[in-house]
């Protein structure tokens, strides 16, 4: 069985990225990110570039949400609203780097890599969402035993009523 090596690097705007290999020592993670940053590289980034402050600001935007008509929590995300979507193949983000064009990869080419969203639907420390998740996971989880109790119910009665009626029915 052939070996994996890894090795991780920064993007422009600070986000890691992590190459799998099949062969040692190709560089790949070396290759700089040629892309000039957002202006809000250091929000982007996350927690660990931009700071507390920064965190907070971006926390108002997204969150965690209770939809009515559906019975579930939701994650609202407007930072997102200006992210890549559906882009024609020849503006891929995803395709390695080549001369005049560069994309989240900045190694012209690569087996498997990693890197951090650079349009996240929640970010931050966590704490704050994460209690409201697990709110949301708790009594998601009550429902969910109620509503296993009560299939056990109706299991139970469809039994004795198959029990009875074989009881009383001519073999």
């Amino acid at each position: 069985m052939a070996g994996v090596w890894k090795n991780s690097g920064r993007l422009a705007d600070g986000r890691e990225i992590i190459y799998f290999d099949e062969s040692p020592g190709l560089g790949r993670a070396g290759v700089p990110d040629s892309r000039r940053p957002p202006p809000a590289a250091a929000e982007a980034a996350g927690p660990e570039t931009a700071g507390p402050e920064a965190v907070g600001a971006d926390a108002a935007e997204s969150g965690l949400r209770w939809d009515p008509l559906t019975g579930e929590w939701v994650v609202i995300a407007a930072q997102r609203q200006d992210r890549t979507f559906l882009p024609p193949p020849q503006a891929c983000p995803l395709d390695p780097s080549a001369p005049g064009r560069a994309t989240e990869i900045p190694a012209a080419d690569y087996d498997v890599v990693v890197f951090e969203n650079r349009f996240p639907s929640l970010r931050g420390a966590g704490h704050a969402a994460g209690a409201v998740a697990a709110e949301a996971v708790a009594a998601e989880a009550a429902r969910t035993r109620d509503q296993v109790a009560q299939v056990e119910q109706e299991v139970a009665a469809v039994q004795r009523q198959v029990a009875e009626a074989e009881g009383a029915s001519p073999r």
